[in-house]
């Protein structure tokens, strides 16, 4: 249905089992429930499918729970926010969404460099495939 758009993406899924579930967990690209029928579709094994939602969705859940604890702290005793703890998991959650953006972008361009110009022309190509 998707062409060879949807065969690329399927081939980096198949090949890099848990790092790709862990990024597609991490960078949400569709529902849920989508992604699972398309990962068991193409057959990714089990182990990296479970091993992958658990490891991409740790961060969200770890980030929200700290943010949440510390809302908590403020609305009660705002002396009792730690901003150092909040700061140092931005920081984590940044760098997470960097490398896995940086992974992403190296496993779909490989080989090609890309100047400052073609960057935004790719990202454009490729949501038109």
């Amino acid at each position: 249905l998707a062409g060879e758009r949807l065969n690329r993406v399927s081939e980096v899924l198949r090949s890099k089992g848990l790092l790709a579930m862990t990024a597609v967990r991490l960078v949400p690209v569709a529902p849920f429930a989508v992604v699972g029928l398309v990962a068991g579709a193409i057959r990714i094994r089990f182990a990296h499918f479970v091993g992958g939602t658990v490891l991409g969705m740790l961060p969200g859940a770890v980030v929200t729970t700290i943010f949440g604890d510390q809302l908590q702290a403020a609305l009660i005793d705002p002396s009792r926010v730690n901003y150092w703890l909040m700061a140092l998991v931005a920081v984590a959650f940044a760098v997470g969404i960097y490398t896995v953006r940086r992974w992403l972008w190296k496993t779909h361009f490989a080989g090609r460099p890309a100047g400052p110009g073609q960057a935004m022309a790719r990202v454009t190509a490729l949501n038109r495939s």
